[in-house]
């Protein structure tokens, strides 16, 4: 495990490095500096850090990996393959939920490594952006030939369920108990709701709705949402396509043509002497005649160069019928930058129905494109209003 492709086998067509145990003594203080173990050296190399090698790894069932020091067999039989899980996750690594709700059901749960997957392979690098789907099509294809398959449009996961959701009379808390098999028709569900903790680079050769539109970590929330498709957020270019099951048309494009609810945002950079830690760049969106919603966004694109260039941005909404019935809910929104009917995500965040953040109209009128806070005004904004609130429209997200 080196730096470069010829470097050879140590031992072989190089010198076995040997680094020895070193100690010292420093009064009563006894110190040990010993070598790194086989699977840190693999973690650390530069085989770990290649997008192409993801999937040798993933797909492989047995590995067999020689570092300056010695050589290290992983088998995806043997009781050692948990070493493998530090830099491929897989299965198994999480407990099942004790309890089955809307958010995680037994859908969730094999998502989950999944999505540890798609996070881990979006860190890793490749020297031509064109080949981020090819180097991760063989791990996404795997997903495909399981006894509930997982298909994916641009390397986001999308899925059949019969699962159906009956709150029953706990509406104010409940997430909603899974009823499986209860639907006639099988709904499909859409892995849409990943972020980036930081603004990255953008791959102008796929979709901004997918990770592969954009060179950075991603991460999902540790159960993943479903964004569902249905009567509130409609994919008009969605069909099946044989094999592959889902594609969109026509064949090869970019966008997905969606009729989704939206609200106009104001981009404002948000100063919190009180606590520095809210301090960062919000989406702003008018409540009411006085009041402003202000909202924490994961950006994908740097905020600062969108402020220059004066863009107008929209909130696109998914809210199903899930989140309508709760009084207590919460729906993500893509953040778009665009003109016309057509539109870029550049980041992504998440409404609270509860303790929204808010100011009067008055502060940013006065203040401009920046805003100083000195404490908050916190508000309950439940689904059925943010609904009332947006347009309903068709556009265009490539």
């Amino acid at each position: 495990m080196t730096e470069d492709p010829s470097y050879g086998l140590p031992g072989l067509t190089t010198i076995d490095e040997e680094v020895p145990f070193k100690y010292e003594k420093i009064k009563r203080l006894s110190v040990i500096l010993r070598p790194l173990d086989s699977i840190t050296r693999i973690t650390a190399s530069k085989w770990a850090t290649r997008g192409w090698t993801y999937q040798e790894g993933y797909l492989s069932r047995k590995r067999i990996f020689f570092t300056n020091k010695n050589d290290h067999f992983i088998c995806n039989a043997s009781t050692t393959s948990a070493a493998l899980h530090r830099f491929l996750p897989r299965a198994g690594q999480r407990p099942r939920p004790l309890k089955v709700y809307s958010e995680v059901s037994d859908w969730t749960y094999r998502l989950a490594p999944f999505t540890r997957n798609l996070e881990a392979y979006s860190s890793r690098q490749l020297s031509v952006d064109s080949d981020a789907l090819d180097a991760i099509t063989g791990a996404l294809n795997d997903q495909m030939v399981n006894e509930k398959p997982v298909h994916h449009l641009w390397g986001i996961p999308i899925f059949e369920t019969d699962i159906d959701y009956d709150l029953g009379p706990l509406k104010k808390f409940s997430k909603g108990r899974i009823q499986h098999g209860t639907r006639e028709c099988p709904v499909i569900e859409f892995l849409l709701h990943w972020n980036h903790s930081r603004p990255c680079r953008r791959r102008s050769e796929f979709p901004s709705w997918s990770f592969l539109g954009w060179a950075g970590r991603i991460d999902y929330l540790a159960w993943p949402r479903q964004t569902h498709i249905g009567e509130h957020f409609i994919v008009h270019n969605l069909q099946a396509a044989g094999h592959a099951k889902f594609a969109l048309t026509p064949t090869g494009t970019h966008y997905l043509d969606v009729t989704t609810s939206t609200i106009p945002l104001a981009l404002v950079d948000v100063k919190c002497p009180v606590d520095t830690t809210q301090n960062g760049y919000y989406a702003v969106a008018r409540l009411d005649a006085n009041t402003e919603a202000y909202v924490q966004v994961h950006w994908s694109r740097d905020p600062g160069s969108i402020r220059r260039e004066g863009s107008t941005l929209t909130g696109a909404l998914f809210i199903d019928e899930r989140k309508l019935l709760k009084e207590i809910s919460s729906t993500t929104s893509f953040v778009l930058e665009g003109n016309g009917n057509r539109y870029e995500r550049i980041g992504s965040c998440t409404i609270f129905s509860m303790q929204l953040k808010t100011l009067p109209d008055t502060v940013r009128t006065m203040s401009g494109s920046s805003v100083i806070v000195k404490s908050w005004e916190y508000k309950e904004v439940r689904m059925q209003e943010w609904q009332k609130r947006a347009t309903r429209e068709r556009i265009l997200i490539g």
